[in-house]
């Protein structure tokens, strides 16, 4: 089971979760912390130095008047069944749905 851990890990660089699953719909049952466990004991764990840098959902945008931009959202709440808002970006209305 080691062996094919680090064939995972040193050819695909694939991390723990990745592998777990990997390996789990081949039929071999192992938890992501005996793989994370089994990657650092090969020397195979390389951290990042630093955190990433996401910046995706942290921008609001904002209009001054009423109307100058709309947002809409879609959701499926059933197989058959969309859900559709629309919502004015200024107030934050949602008009419909």
């Amino acid at each position: 089971m080691k062996a094919k851990i680090i064939k995972l890990r040193t050819k695909y660089e694939w991390g723990p979760k990745k592998i777990t699953g990997y390996l789990s719909h081949r039929g071999f049952e192992v938890d992501n912390n005996q793989v994370y466990k089994i990657i650092c004991q090969a020397g195979l764990n390389h951290p990042l130095t630093k955190p990433r840098k996401t910046n995706w959902g942290t921008k609001r945008f904002e209009r001054e008047h009423c109307n100058s931009l709309w947002q809409t959202d879609f959701k499926l709440c059933n197989e058959d069944y969309w859900m559709i808002s629309y919502q004015d970006v200024h107030s934050r209305f949602i008009t419909g749905r």
